[in-house]
């Protein structure tokens, strides 16, 4: 039988936390000819649970074509179907790609070579200064795919936006919602921005388990992975992985061997992730695709004071107190903050909770 529109996204439907069962039960539909006997058939030859089988076959009778357009068409969700030409070719290569990929914004946020960042939602002080230093510079030559979630995630994506620079955002959802609320505006500004994607349909609620099944569409997507941050545990380490089994390359910031947030970093390298420390590592590993290392206009800096020169060469991208900067400074306390101060306010450093102050990456 032809499968038409509606038919994917019935199947879609009724698979949507299920990629491997969408693109088999595809494949039964053809000898079948009917979605439900299609099911039945498929179930019973997979030897699937009955709970399971009712979950699908309860999915395909509460099924409303009509009523998905109608949302699709009033959140003003896009779609895109494996095999069609606007459908990423690179995603399109993973085992079991998204049938149908929902979309706001611009698919063509995605012409240009594409890098996942990921990292911990509780990301540490450095975690956030390496995120930033990365993506403010990463973010000239690749477009920057993330996962919208509190965190590294977000940091990566506003520091893209920051830079007026397109960002990709995939949700664990359905593209009528946002999760988390916190991050409705950044929702906003991506799909202005770039391109909110998700292979939930509309009413889908993030789950635990879609979380994993959104991570292997951010590598997917992309040319490579770079992981900040992340503890033995991170989720972050779930989309690495998915990277390393589609054969793309990941890359590692190291971090404090006694911070449990870079161990899970320590992990990937040494299982064979590339160690980097400067965004220009990863330029160079692609040196085909940018010949010359594409370059970010800096705001050019007045002449600086003396205590200026001094303070900045005292600071780290690590929060350093007030007192460890006096000792290392030699500066009295007075002219240290008035120092401190200046520098804050003209963007050069960055001020943290508890009298502490880092260099801005």
């Amino acid at each position: 039988m032809t499968i038409n529109r509606g038919t994917v996204l019935a199947i879609n439907a009724i698979c949507f936390d299920r990629p491997k069962v969408a693109h088999e039960l595809q494949v039964v539909l053809e000898i079948e000819g009917d979605l439900e006997s299609a099911i039945h058939s498929y179930c019973t030859h997979q030897f699937v649970k009955s709970s399971a089988k009712e979950t699908l076959l309860n999915r395909y009778r509460q099924f409303d074509l009509a009523r998905l357009e109608e949302q699709l068409n009033s959140f003003n969700i896009n779609t895109v179907f494996y095999g069609e030409n606007a459908y990423p070719s690179l995603l399109a290569s993973i085992a079991f790609p998204p049938l149908v990929l929902f979309y706001k914004g611009s698919l063509s946020a995605l012409s240009k070579p594409c890098l996942a960042v990921v990292g911990p939602r509780k990301m540490s002080p450095y975690g956030k200064q390496v995120t930033q230093f990365f993506s403010r510079h990463l973010s000239h030559g690749f477009v920057l795919v993330s996962g919208l979630a509190l965190g590294v995630d977000t940091v990566a994506h506003e520091t893209a936006l920051k830079e007026n620079k397109q960002t990709i955002a995939v949700l664990a959802h359905g593209l009528d919602t946002c999760y988390p609320s916190h991050n409705l505006k950044l929702f906003y500004e991506i799909e202005q921005n770039g391109c909110l994607i998700s292979e939930f349909p509309p009413g889908v609620d993030s789950l635990p388990h879609h979380f994993p099944q959104r991570n292997r569409i951010v590598s997917g997507l992309c040319i490579a992975t770079l992981v900040t941050e992340g503890t033995a545990k991170s989720g972050s380490l779930i989309t690495a992985r998915y990277a390393l089994d589609a054969d793309r390359d990941v890359f590692a910031v190291p971090g404090d061997i006694f911070s449990e947030t870079s161990s899970g970093v320590h992990h990937l390298i040494k299982d064979g992730a590339a160690l980097v420390t400067h965004p220009n590592d990863i330029f160079d590993a692609y040196s085909t695709l940018f010949p010359s290392k594409p370059n970010r206009e800096e705001a050019p800096i007045r002449d600086l004071s003396p205590p200026e020169k001094v303070v900045l060469k005292a600071l780290h991208f690590m929060p350093q107190h007030v007192d460890a900067l006096r000792v290392a400074s030699r500066l009295e306390t007075p002219l240290l903050l008035s120092t401190l101060m200046q520098l804050d306010m003209e963007g050069l450093i960055e001020s943290h909770p508890g009298n502490c102050y880092s260099l801005k990456a």
